[in-house]
């Protein structure tokens, strides 16, 4: 029993054992890998502080922005030192590293021939930091060494000495052209004056957009500085011109941000503009003139009443004329109706006689002339003239001259819309037995009809069947077709 006990006894220590074996191993694990991480943290320090990193930058410039191209994963800087034009400037340059390690600072000015590249270098400089003076825009390399030490930079410097000067307006017949005018050729500014390279590869890549997009905003306004549609650093021609006194102003932000202003002097115009204003008499009874406009087709009937008023800008001679139809020209006959030339005005206007239309298309024109600057313009509208003579269903065939006030007088059915296109009107009326009973001849618009007495003064005629022969003549000269028209009346009371 003793044996047993003891054996027991001994297999319990040994567990124990066992058990405080495992944690000792873990706990010399877990130090373990607690002086591997403060050894690599150590060491990544040690690293980290090895590699320093060099700052290179222009001294005070006024505008600031990077390249399109990365090196690695770092964009060059970009920029822009203000000046005037013909001085000298001198731009300073900085260089750095970030820890405190004295070296040597080499600059290098970036050179191209289109073809290939390269990096010449300037000045070196030693110590713990660089400053360089350098009198030229540009591309610049900076180098830094210091034992194993090696450190590059790279940025671009641009001399921004654009100036607006002026603001020219050219003045033609046809057109106006604005054009601001600055200290260099537009295209200078657009292609060459704000041009960089990509100095990630190794072939020879330009990048245009700074000069592309130089003029950041452009506004024009007029002299009263109201805006106007002109739009653009170089707006395109102004069509049409201006007919009164103008004058614009340009109000133009860089991308840099600078701003410029310039404006033209209050100019008189050269060029004139013609137009004109057709208006129809559609009173044909010899009364008041009742005058419409004919707006952009005008029509009317002959005889044909028309003014052409002058609505012309800018211009001192108006000649007005009246082309004739082309079917008239190409049978012989004239090919300018009516011409007349008067001086300038508000109310200027003509009337062409009426004996000139028959039924037709016509050409009412105004040229403009300005004697000052020697520009013209002509405007053209085109003039429709019928001549839709007596419709039969005009003339009646029953009429009761009864004194009821109905249907009285035989005369033409809504005479001053069927009948104002006659110039000359004959009526014979006869009895059944062909004896003449009445007759007229002469202007249908004095003609107050029929009345039913002999010659319209006699006895009052008997009732029953009478007969009519009617010629009319137009305006035009052209007669009814078959030369008259005949039909039956009848008589009633």
């Amino acid at each position: 029993m003793n044996t047993m006990i003891f054996t027991k006894l001994l297999a319990s220590s040994q567990r124990v054992a066992g058990e405080e074996r495992s944690l000792l191993l873990g706990s010399l694990r877990h130090a373990a890998g607690l002086f591997v991480l403060l050894l690599w943290g150590m060491l990544g320090g040690a690293w980290a502080q090895s590699s320093p990193s060099l700052t290179f930058y222009v001294q005070t410039p006024d505008y600031q922005t990077q390249t399109r191209y990365m090196q690695g994963e770092v964009r060059d800087s970009i920029y822009f030192v203000f000046g005037e034009k013909g001085t000298t400037p001198t731009f300073t340059l900085k260089a750095k590293p970030s820890t405190a390690l004295n070296g040597t600072f080499k600059l290098s000015r970036f050179r191209t021939d289109g073809f290939t590249k390269e990096f010449q270098e300037k000045q070196t400089v030693t110590g713990s930091e660089a400053t360089f003076a350098v009198q030229e825009p540009g591309g610049y390399l900076v180098e830094f060494t210091a034992g194993s030490v090696s450190l590059k930079r790279t940025l671009w410097l641009f001399y921004d000495d654009i100036k607006l000067t002026g603001l020219r307006a050219v003045s033609k017949c046809d057109g106006l052209t604005l054009a601001p005018l600055f200290n260099y050729d537009f295209d200078a500014i657009r292609y060459d004056k704000f041009l960089y390279y990509d100095l990630s590869i190794d072939e020879v890549s330009e990048y245009q957009e700074i000069g592309a997009g130089y003029f950041k905003t452009v506004n024009w306004f007029n002299l009263q500085n109201a805006p106007v549609e002109v739009f653009g650093i170089v707006p395109p021609r102004i069509t049409p011109p201006p007919y009164k006194p103008f004058g614009y102003k340009v109000v133009v932000e860089t991308l840099s941000g600078k701003k410029f202003e310039a404006a033209t002097e209050e100019l008189e115009p050269i060029a004139t503009k013609a137009k004109m204003k057709i208006e129809i008499n559609r009173n044909l009874d010899g009364g008041a003139e009742r005058w419409e406009e004919g707006g952009e087709s005008p029509k009317g009937e002959a005889p044909f009443y028309m003014r052409m008023s002058s609505e012309a800008e800018n211009a001192t001679q108006l000649h007005f004329s009246v082309r004739n139809d082309l079917r008239a020209v190409r049978r012989g006959r004239a090919d300018t109706l009516f011409y007349e030339k008067i001086a300038a005005s508000s109310e200027a206007e003509v009337r062409p006689s009426a004996e000139l239309f028959t039924a037709g298309v016509y050409r009412a024109e105004l040229r403009t002339v300005n004697e000052v600057s020697g520009c013209q313009d002509t405007f053209r509208i085109q003039v429709k003239v019928d001549s839709a003579l007596l419709s039969k269903n005009a003339i009646p065939n029953v009429f009761s001259p009864n004194g009821d006030g109905i249907n009285d007088l035989f005369q033409i059915i809504e005479r001053d819309k069927n009948a104002k296109s006659l110039k000359e009107f004959d009526v014979v009326i006869m009895n059944r037995n062909g004896i003449q009973v009445y007759e007229y001849h002469g202007d249908i618009r004095k003609w107050d009809g029929w009345n039913g007495r002999k010659d319209g003064k006699g006895n009052p005629l008997p009732v029953g069947v009478y007969f009519y022969i009617v010629r009319a003549v137009g305006w035009d000269g052209v007669e009814f077709s078959g030369k008259e028209y005949k039909g039956v009346l009848h008589l009633y009371r």
